[in-house]
């Protein structure tokens, strides 16, 4: 059995991922998965949030590949700390990242799947450039990846480049809390001692 990837979204501006099916050759069946945070029997449930919004902005662009000569080898995503790039990197590696076993499965040594789909070059930044993250043709082909939108079929490709644009405008990196210390006094009530 070869890889193959079906991903649904909604319409609009801001498409959104809202279901998942995969088949991989470690796994008998199809895995599927539904945005939201209830289990239903046979379906893993995800959250919308920054890797899977990067993760669905890959996939839109990995499919476009299929309109390119075979073997063009150009990097779907890059860039630099809080880009789609960096998150998928960030997510791929991160330890709690179960939801990517869940939606991809894992092979008989334990790792996910989507490890073996995507390639990251420059992982974490270790050099002063950009991560670079390529679809690994031999375990996904772009032919292989299905995306419905708004209930229809993609097929050409403006239909795959209106929606990877429309991915790539509603991206919003995470925003992390920061913490300002301030040497302000504040009144509180001094209970005395009984």
């Amino acid at each position: 059995m070869k890889a193959k990837l079906v991903l649904t979204f909604s319409g609009g501006d801001s498409p959104e991922l809202i279901r998942t099916e995969f088949c991989s050759p470690y796994h008998p069946h199809p895995i599927v998965g539904l945005r939201g945070s209830h289990f239903i029997s046979g379906t893993h449930p995800f959250k919308w949030g920054v890797g899977v919004h990067a993760l669905s902005l890959f996939f839109a662009r990995a499919a476009l590949l299929r309109f390119k000569p075979f073997g063009t080898a150009q990097p779907l995503l890059t860039g630099v700390n809080s880009s789609p790039a960096a998150s998928i990197d960030y997510t791929l590696w991160q330890v709690r990242s179960l939801w990517i076993s869940d939606l991809f499965g894992v092979d008989a040594g334990g790792r996910n799947y989507l490890q073996r789909i995507v390639t990251v070059l420059n992982s974490r930044q270790k050099k002063p450039r950009p991560v670079e993250l390529y679809l690994n043709p031999s375990t996904l082909k772009p032919d292989d990846i299905t995306i419905v939108c708004d209930s229809k079929t993609l097929n050409s490709e403006s239909e795959f480049n209106q929606l990877a644009d429309r991915l790539q405008n509603s991206w919003q990196p995470l925003q992390r809390k920061v913490v300002v210390q301030t040497d302000d006094i504040i009144d509180e009530p001094i209970l005395a001692a009984a």
